[in-house]
């Protein structure tokens, strides 16, 4: 009994998400993030109603008044009527005086309620009235504060409009190429299943599943200079291979592979080429040992706008220099992270050991002996003798790191290079101040020798103190340079890769999470890095300034609960926010800790 009574208590409480005024009241906008697009109307729409609900508010109590008043008149109305009516009557005497006495008594409330009139105008309606014209001020059409917020809101909204937009145009691109990719994946098990089709179909099934199924499952941001050894007929199936995006490809099997350290191999069965790469510090190493297939033209495409993914490409140039059998050229393109600072050039220089024959291409169209060629299809061909070795070089900056993803690097092989080889643990750290200079601040996790403000810290501090402290810097170190981009670093905000505004941080002694979702990962992530500046000062004898940032180092005792043992975010008004369960703790996305901080 006990229980179906609680049973049917319960079934009449609403939960708290089914009584909020969105779904009691009509709201379009219900149930959707506050940045979606226009969502802030609702909060517009709150405004408006604010507005409507002062009149609403007026008006009843205006129509409150006008009943007092109409009262105060019927009183007066009903007492003359009534006195006029006794005096006109046979009444006399006392019974006289009371029925008037007793008729104006009646009349002496109606000044009781002209009080009352009077406290609802000054006390209620001109309050409202009053902060009506404060709050909700109108123009000739608009409500001027509404008008306001819409404007601030659309401005608020345009970047985040701008990233959602190329987010979207992700998501399409990434679905469009999963539906070709299962069309081709359709297209192919019918040719497998058709006993009459031809290998050549069937390799070219296989291709088109491969170049799709990596479009669809890769981040991309370099290998752009296409380099493939072939085998054509004539100058017909070169144009047939050359006119068909990408229709040079071929297939291999895994068994011919070969992967060793600094080592690849892999034999091409459409083509009937081995490929064998290597590389030194500065350049790689190409070889084609070409089967002898009868009447066969052994051929190295370059591809200069070969950019993953396919439309990667803005523009292109490729030269041909017969007298050095040396090629040159350059494609700028944008990839996932390049393009959001604006893209990467790509410049290239590819020598031959000898070449027979050389082309270019435009827009599948061949040029023999032509020099030169731009555009996103365009490229060189080039033919060879069989079994002629072949080696391309491709220059690259010496000893200059323009990728360095110092946030997953910073903890376990920089410190293996200083010890093992410093002279490479040199040349990042020369590296770093090359960005310093060329860019004005420490990098966090720079790509093509751009800021990326990818991940938390300032982590470059670290890698500097380890080379430093351990006595590997070479005798290059501009300590003056050094000490000034740490200051900077530490103290001030970077127009790139900042910390988080370092001022707040002073003050506080930690990140507030109400600021920063990130608060306890990068507390202790500054700790550590003051840490690491405190000993590069120390080194340049700057015993003050060092203990500073040696107390800067003991902030993360700020962000410590005692009695769970574990370092949580601690927000501006000082509440500690650590996970409230176990489960919580497993959550992947809750920001709060950073890929295993704290």
């Amino acid at each position: 009994m006990y229980i179906n009574a609680l049973a049917k208590i319960m079934a009449c409480v609403r939960s708290q998400a089914q009584t909020t005024p969105e779904v009691i009241l009509s709201n379009p906008w219900h149930d959707r993030g506050f940045c979606d697009p226009d969502q802030y109307q609702a909060a517009l729409g709150r405004c408006q109603n604010g507005y409507e609900s002062c009149d609403l508010f007026i008006k009843a109590f205006e129509q409150r008044a006008n009943i007092e008043r109409e009262y105060i008149m019927a009183i007066q109305n009903w007492s003359k009527m009534w006195q006029n009516e006794i005096n006109e009557s046979q009444e006399f005497g006392t019974n006289k005086k009371t029925w008037l006495a007793a008729i104006r008594a009646g009349e002496q409330a109606a000044y009781t309620h002209t009080d009352i009139v009077e406290r609802i105008q000054h006390d209620v309606i001109d309050q409202m009235v009053a902060f009506k014209k404060q709050n909700y001020a109108k123009s000739i059409i608009h409500i001027r504060k509404i008008k306001e917020f819409e404007k601030d809101f659309e401005n608020l909204q345009k970047p985040w409009l701008k990233l959602l937009s190329r987010i979207n145009d992700a998501k399409e691109s990434y679905h469009e190429k999963r539906r070709k990719l299962k069309r081709a994946e359709q297209a192919k098990k019918i040719i497998d299943s058709n006993t009459g089709a031809s290998e050549e179909e069937k390799t070219e099934a296989q291709i088109s599943v491969n170049a799709y199924a990596r479009e669809s499952a890769t981040l991309r941001n370099y290998g752009n200079v296409g380099v493939f050894p072939i085998q054509v007929d004539n100058d017909d199936n070169l144009q047939h291979m050359i006119a068909k995006r990408h229709g040079y490809r071929s297939t291999f099997k895994n068994e011919s592979e070969r992967i060793e350290p600094g080592f690849y191999q892999v034999y091409l069965d459409t083509h009937k080429v081995k490929v064998e790469l290597t590389a030194t510090e500065q350049i790689g190493v190409h070889r084609y040992p070409f089967d002898n297939v009868h009447e066969k033209h052994c051929m190295i495409l370059i591809d200069s706008s070969y950019a993953l993914p396919l439309d990667g490409c803005r523009q292109s140039h490729v030269n041909v220099d017969p007298n050095k059998n040396e090629i040159t050229g350059s494609i700028f393109f944008k990839g996932f992270l390049s393009r959001a600072f604006g893209g990467v050039t790509t410049y290239f220089v590819i020598t031959f050991t000898n070449w027979i024959d050389f082309g270019v291409w435009t827009q599948g169209r061949l040029m023999n002996r032509q020099t030169t060629a731009d555009g996103c299809s365009s490229g060189v061909y080039v033919m060879v003798l069989a079994n002629q070795q072949q080696r391309l070089f491709s220059e690259y900056m010496d000893h200059i790191y323009t990728d360095l993803f110092i946030w997953d690097i910073f903890r376990t092989q920089v410190p293996f290079l200083i010890l093992h080889d410093s002279k490479r643990a040199n040349d990042i750290v020369h590296s770093i101040m090359l960005i310093v200079e060329q860019g004005g601040y420490l990098p966090k996790w720079p790509l093509a020798n751009r800021y990326t403000n990818c991940m938390i810290g300032s982590h470059a501090d670290i890698i500097l103190s380890n080379l430093i402290m351990k006595h590997k810097h070479d005798l290059y170190f501009n300590m003056t340079q050094i000490l000034e981009a740490l200051r900077i670093v530490a103290n001030k905000v970077q127009k790139h890769d900042s910390r988080f505004d370092p001022p707040t941080y002073i003050k506080y002694q930690y990140v507030p999470f109400d600021m920063d979702e990130y608060s306890a990962s990068l507390t202790l992530n500054y700790a550590y890095d003051d840490w690491t500046i405190g000993n590069i000062m120390y080194a340049a004898g700057l015993i003050d300034e060092a203990q500073e940032y040696y107390n800067r180092s003991q902030w993360f005792e700020n962000i410590f609960e005692n009695t769970k043992k574990i370092f949580c975010p601690r927000n501006s008004t000082g509440n500690i926010l650590c996970p409230s369960s176990e489960i919580e703790y497993l959550i992947p996305f809750d920001y709060r800790y950073t890929e295993g901080d704290a």
